[in-house]
């Protein structure tokens, strides 16, 4: 990844606890910022693998930590990371955009 290309972003962490209820806390996620490239477009039309089927765009970053359990908040946009590749240098975010 090339310095240059790198953005600052807020990474949003949850809580994975359960209330009495058996339904998934909306507690306040813990933030931090983390370094990432620029989303790049990735829209494929028909594929193979169901893991890209919700996929739009791709990022790059140096952080291993992330993962599918994690949202990024990307110049006022949000972000849902459908899946990661921590493989090699690099760990691969695939994203998802949403509205909040």
């Amino acid at each position: 990844m090339i310095n240059r290309e790198k953005i600052p972003a807020v990474l949003l962490t949850y809580d994975d606890s359960l209330d009495e209820y058996g339904q998934p806390r909306k507690n306040i996620p813990d933030k931090r910022e983390v370094e990432i490239t620029e989303p790049k477009i990735y829209k494929h039309s028909p594929v193979e693998d169901v893991r890209f089927n919700d996929v739009e765009y791709l990022s790059l970053t140096l952080d291993k930590s992330i993962d599918d359990s994690n949202e990024l908040i990307i110049n006022e946009k949000r972000y849902r990371i459908c899946f990661t590749i921590p493989q090699g240098r690099l760990n691969q975010l695939f994203l998802k955009e949403y509205d909040y």
